[in-house]
């Protein structure tokens, strides 16, 4: 016998051990509430004697189901799964037909009366056999060999009430909530909870300090790289060094929340709330940095930082008043502790400051550094009435706020090249890594937002149902601006404007935005409505390459309900039309109007104009008692055909059927297929400023050789099936299998010239496999009710998940060109998951009382 197989057994036994003292327990405490309970009427019988009493005040009436200390059985009930949840972070996730099975009883005893108080808990133990085989396995939960205990208590005594939900204690994706007070005076609640997410296991960085906002490198490797006489030997000797003296890393942060709300009842019909709770991120994520166009890091970046918010609310509100109002203010303070993150160039050991931005250990910087989210401060005001009850079953609620956006972190210098010289203020030279350099100290950012907004619902006929709503909404920048004559790209070399005289400087954007819609639903015969509904937006930016954008959307749908079918079906038309798209805005506004960094025809999607259409119908019949069979249909289609270059369609098609079957009451079974499919059409244009195609000088027009056009598409098929039965009495069996598959590719296409008149001059290859990944899941339960508070639950979870990916095929931390020499810099492998077959097997004892 294996230790694990051994070690299962005996948690076995264990647990039942357990499970038959604490049903033995529990027995004598129901036995002893039984003896104990004091003898009043039960409920049912109170209720039938005021039913007879004609002349019951309505303080009598509250009096006769008012709680006493033992509370009825409903004011009990479970209300959270505790079990152990193994959600797969792949594929599709099978929810149960009916409810979760609990071994809590109703907590009434034969009198009628219950005891004041139930508790809930579940201890599951798990055998994990290649926990650390792939980090995707992990990527958002906490999966291992080892216990976890799930506890869900509630109590009543009176008006007073206490109740406590913990999941996965004792594992890095715990979540805790306790609430309690007493009812119409106060309510105090308590939230606890940690989400873990993993990007990779065992990544190679030849960085030490891994964690920290300094990543260092060895100084005789960057010494050793920089005195390299050809690329292919600097990728030789970067490749050893990886091979031999990188460290191993695990890439991950953990996210960990609590929070408090208070709700204040006792001035009625004033309420008082108050939240408030601090979120925080410790660890590493992935990262690039660069020195350049042909030398960019994989990088460990450092999380430790916290979210803290802030929220109080003053409420009115009557219920045979036509009147409700509230108001807000809320506060979000957003600190990061690590304001830039510093890390050595590996093929520099001294700076340099010439040559091209493209150079990787001839020149450069030594070190680099990016700076992080800065810490920032928000601030709302807002507020809401509602008035209802109005003729015509109409009410008309307003929404008014107020928020303020600052920060004021210093800046960094420009550089950390000490070879860089820059020009600054009062028309004099710089170091590049003096902060006299700069324009100003600090950011002084600062940006102001409002939003205003009236609804209206009315039913004017009873079978008439209207909607009005209008929105607004802005966002100002109040930055104080500031201009800069030069800067450094990259750390490596002086960039100063194409245009004489030129300036560079931030870009003040900002937009506003309003909203207007109408909809109106007509009750047709028997449960069917028809629905249209319109809708205007129009948008206004500043600073960006289109001024203003109206949107006009139209909108129809169906909804229908018989004895045998329920039927939706909708149809929605979109028409953006944009002003004139001026390309070169943002270098406008920083006044360097000659500098053409972009290919001039290309749009972006977010700024051009679109048709968009899109239809969907969902249709679920009851064929019999026993057999249930629903379908959806979704295709959607955005046409930017006014877009010369850039995003130029895009589609998506989904269709799913599902059915689930229930012969007899203890068995029924369930099976889904669904499809979907994304694809676009991409165009632009290989060029540079000295080449053939460059788009301002030579190939002026929108046709070239050098254009190619991208045409990626993905399919993903799923399906699943499963069975939820009872076997025996108290024994029931959960059987769920899923399987996902995505296929993924990119075609390429380009005219054919020669090298006098393509940048290009070949067929483009197509990538065939993009993403290509097959999900297996199997979940399986078998639990065992002993007695009515107790259950044994043994199970099994497979999951294998396999990938085929371009990106995957000749990987290494250091890539070549096709000469063999450097071709990027140093990778970490933080971003690829590998793929992974791993079994669980758990037990578990629930028992409640």
């Amino acid at each position: 016998m294996s230790p694990t197989t051994d070690r299962g057994w005996r948690c076995l036994v264990f647990m039942v051990a357990i499970a038959t003292v604490i049903e033995s327990a529990a027995g004598t405490l129901q036995a002893a509430g039984q003896s104990e309970a004091p003898s009043t009427p039960s409920t049912q019988e109170q209720a039938a004697g005021d039913a007879g009493k004609q002349d019951t005040t309505i303080a009598e009436a509250a009096g006769a189901v008012a709680p006493t200390t033992l509370t009825p059985p409903w004011w009990m009930a479970s209300t959270r799964s505790i079990d152990l949840r193994l959600r797969p972070n792949a594929g599709i996730r099978l929810w149960p037909l009916f409810t979760d099975v609990v071994p809590v009883a109703p907590d009434e005893t034969g009198d009628g009366a219950a005891m004041p108080w139930s508790i809930k808990t579940s201890l599951d133990t798990l055998f994990v056999d290649s926990e650390r085989e792939s980090a995707k396995f992990q990527e958002y939960r906490d999966v291992r060999d080892g216990t976890a205990a799930g506890v869900e208590a509630h109590f009543r005594d009176g008006n007073r009430l206490l109740n406590l939900v913990g999941r996965h204690l004792g594992l890095s994706d715990q979540d805790l909530a306790i609430d309690g007070g007493q009812v119409g005076k106060y309510l105090l609640s308590f939230g606890f909870n940690e989400t873990p997410h993993q990007y990779s296991f065992d990544a190679r960085s030849l960085y030490a300090g891994i964690g920290t906002a300094q990543l260092t490198i060895a100084d005789r490797i960057q010494t050793d790289l920089q005195n390299s006489a050809t690329t292919q030997e600097a990728a030789d000797k970067i490749s050893g060094y990886v091979a031999g003296s990188a460290q191993t890393v695990d890439i991950g942060m953990q996210r960990k929340r609590m929070g408090v709300d208070f709700t204040l009842m006792s001035f009625y019909p004033f309420t008082i709330k108050a939240a408030a709770s601090n979120e925080s991120r410790d660890g590493v994520r992935p990262l690039n940095g660069a020195f350049g166009l042909g030398n960019f890091e994989e990088l460990a970046w450092p999380l430790a930082d916290d979210t803290r918010d802030l929220r109080v609310t003053l409420e009115y509100a009557k219920p045979e008043s036509r009147l409700y109002a509230s108001g807000t203010y809320r506060m979000s303070s957003f600190d990061n502790h690590n304001s830039a993150l510093r890390f050595d160039n590996p093929y520099r050991i001294t700076d340099t400051s010439t040559g091209s931005v493209g150079a990787t250990f001839a020149n450069g910087p030594t070190t680099g550094q990016i700076a992080l989210p800065p810490s920032n401060d928000y601030h709302e005001a807002a507020l809401t009435s509602v008035l209802s009850r109005l003729p015509r079953q109409t009410s008309l609620s307003f929404l008014f706020s107020l928020g303020r956006l600052r920060q004021n972190e210093a800046l960094l210098p420009f550089s950390t090249n000490t070879a860089a010289l820059i020009p600054g203020p009062n028309n004099q030279t710089y170091n590049a890594t003096d902060p006299a350099a700069l324009p100003r100290a600090t950011a002084e950012a600062a940006m102001n937002t409002a939003t205003a907004q009236v609804r209206l619902t009315s039913q004017p006929i009873s079978r008439l149902h209207l909607v009005g709503q209008y929105r607004f909404f802005s966002l100002t920048n109040h930055e104080t601006p500031f201009t800069m004559p030069a800067f450094v790209r990259a750390d490596a070399d002086v960039r100063r404007p194409a245009t004489p005289n030129g300036t560079y400087a931030p870009v003040l954007a900002d937009y506003n935005r309003h909203t207007a819609n109408a909809e109106g639903s007509l009750d047709l015969l028997g449960d069917t409505r028809f629905t249209v509904g319109y809708t205007l937006e129009r948008t206004n930016r500043d600073f960006r390459e289109v001024a203003s954008m109206t949107d006009h959307r139209m909108k129809a749908s169906l909804n229908t309900r018989a004895s045998w079918l329920d039927l939706k079906a909708s149809y929605e038309r979109s028409v953006r039309n944009t002003s004139e798209y001026i390309f070169n805005q943002y270098n406008v506004v920083q006044g360097n109007p000659l500098e053409s960094p972009v290919l001039p025809f290309l749009r972006k999607f977010d700024e051009a104009n679109r048709h968009r259409d899109e239809v969907q119908l969902i249709a679920t019949s009851q064929v019999t008692d026993a057999l249930i069979l629903s379908g959806m249909a979704l295709y959607g289609h955005d046409d930017f055909s006014k877009s010369p270059f850039g995003l130029l369609d895009d589609n998506h098609r989904v269709y799913s059927m599902d059915a689930s079957y229930s012969p007899v009451e203890r068995l029924s079974v369930y099976s889904s297929y669904s499809f979907e499919q994304y694809s676009s059409r991409q165009k632009a244009r290989q060029w540079s400023p000295t080449g053939v195609s460059n788009p301002y000088t030579r190939e002026t027009g929108f046709d070239s050789n050098s254009n190619w056009e991208a045409r990626p598409r993905d399919d993903v098929h799923t399906a699943s099936v499963g069975l939820e039965a009872e076997l025996i009495p108290r024994l029931r069996l959960n059987v769920a299998y899923s399987y996902s598959k995505s296929d993924g590719l990119i075609n390429y296409s380009s005219p054919l010239g020669v090298a006098a008149n393509d940048v290009n001059a070949f067929e483009p290859a197509p990538f065939t496999d993009v993403d290509d990944i097959a999900f297996h899941s199997v979940n399986s339960e078998l639990e065992y009710r002993i007695g009515e508070r107790l259950a044994l639950t043994a199970g099994y979870q497979l999951e294998k998940y396999a990938v085929n990916d371009v990106n995957y095929r000749g990987f290494t931390y250091t890539p070549r060109n096709l000469t063999g020499g450097i071709n990027a810099g140093l990778l970490m492998g933080s971003y690829l998951f590998q793929p992974y077959d791993v079994n669980v097997f758990f037990m578990r004892v629930k028992f409640g009382f």
